[in-house]
């Protein structure tokens, strides 16, 4: 996370890029077991690709998001991911919630972990998804969520005029969420 700079986690302002990891607590009052020394996990799935038929309104469809704010309001519906220029673009990466109990980690670092059930609003995500824990992961567990933020307008006069994708994720796909059009396009 070094290659990302870093801006303060004070939850107001307006920030012009950076990081920010947030530890999210349930909507309710419901019990969340601390992460047990030694735990370990990965989240996203880089060969989780956007499909025709995807259902967005489950949790598995937001393993890695991006959003293209247009609006500083956090739930509005125009900042989901594209509709128009935006003032910045972020890269939204949450963990799961719920927890087998037993496992500190296992061979693929994810199955002794799992989302919840439940459905998810497109417009306010994962972070504010109430549901519950399957069965085989009984265990709620704090979820923990990347954001990183890239003001784009500051690339307006940068984008190649060819329409080539310069921006590359590190697992090779490429981020196309940079395209900035003028007010006036």
């Amino acid at each position: 996370m070094h290659h990302v700079p870093q801006i303060p986690n004070t939850g107001t302002g307006s920030p012009n890029g950076g990081m920010t990891v947030y530890y999210i607590q349930p909507p309710t009052n419901e019990k969340v077991t601390t992460f047990p020394k030694g735990f370990r996990m990965i989240t996203g799935d880089p060969m989780r690709r956007d499909r025709p038929g995807l259902d967005r309104t489950l949790p598995e469809s937001y393993s890695l998001s991006f959003r293209c704010w247009e609006s500083k309001e956090v739930f509005d519906p125009s900042n989901t991911f594209p509709p128009g220029t935006g003032q910045y673009d972020s890269f939204e990466l949450p963990t799961k919630k719920c927890w087998d109990g037993k496992n500190i980690d296992s061979p693929s670092h994810h199955s002794h972990v799992a989302f919840m059930i439940g459905t998810v609003d497109p417009n306010a995500g994962v972070i504010l998804m109430d549901g519950a824990c399957p069965s085989s992961h009984p265990v709620r567990i704090p979820m923990v969520f990347f954001e990183t933020v890239w003001d784009t307008p500051r690339f307006h006069d940068m984008w190649p005029t060819d329409g080539s994708q310069p921006l590359v994720l590190s697992m090779g796909d490429p981020y196309d969420g940079l395209r900035v059009a003028k007010a006036d396009t």
